[in-house]
């Protein structure tokens, strides 16, 4: 809870916490640029430092350098390290969608077998079968009504050419 009692949704605080993560990492970055153009300011120290011979000056701000470069180095490592965090935490959240949407659809299905009534339905599937059956009988039944008919006209047809072929 809140300060005002209101419930922080997990998903506002993954939210929050991304957002702080963008943050921190915009941050690195910008020290980041700043230690690069840190680092072109000490090289050409060095180089003016060397053209007037002072060896001992150019040592101090070549450890800098290497000091310097140590520390972007880390920040980089940070960065990366934030990225791949917030890379998780989009993972995280992909994985809530799909639990939600999985509890979701076992919900509907439990509510459609709860509506299913099997003994009816086998009821109607008996009743279904027996109609189809009768179907099928008086199917049969026309079929050879009407081969009949079609036979008893080929006889009529027979009988005609042999008319036809005694006259």
């Amino acid at each position: 809870m809140s300060l005002f009692g209101k419930r922080v949704t997990p998903e506002e605080k993954l939210k929050k916490f991304k957002q702080s993560i963008r943050k921190s990492c915009s941050e690195i970055e910008r020290e980041r640029v700043r230690l690069v153009n840190q680092e072109t300011k000490m090289k050409a120290e060095m180089k003016r430092l060397a053209a007037k011979g002072e060896t001992d000056s150019v040592m101090i701000i070549a450890k800098d350098l290497v000091r310097n470069r140590a520390a972007m180095k880390k920040f980089l490592k940070l960065s990366s390290q934030l990225e791949g965090l917030g890379l998780r935490i989009e993972t995280i959240k992909a994985q809530s969608g799909v639990t939600s949407a999985l509890k979701g659809a076992a919900g509907a299905m439990s509510q459609l077998n709860r509506m299913v009534n099997v003994p009816q339905m086998q009821a109607i599937m008996m009743k279904f079968m027996q109609e189809n059956e009768m179907m099928d009988m008086k199917s049969e039944m026309v079929d050879e009504q009407m081969d009949d008919l079609w036979d008893e006209e080929g006889d009529m047809e027979d009988e005609s050419v042999a008319a036809y072929s005694q006259i």
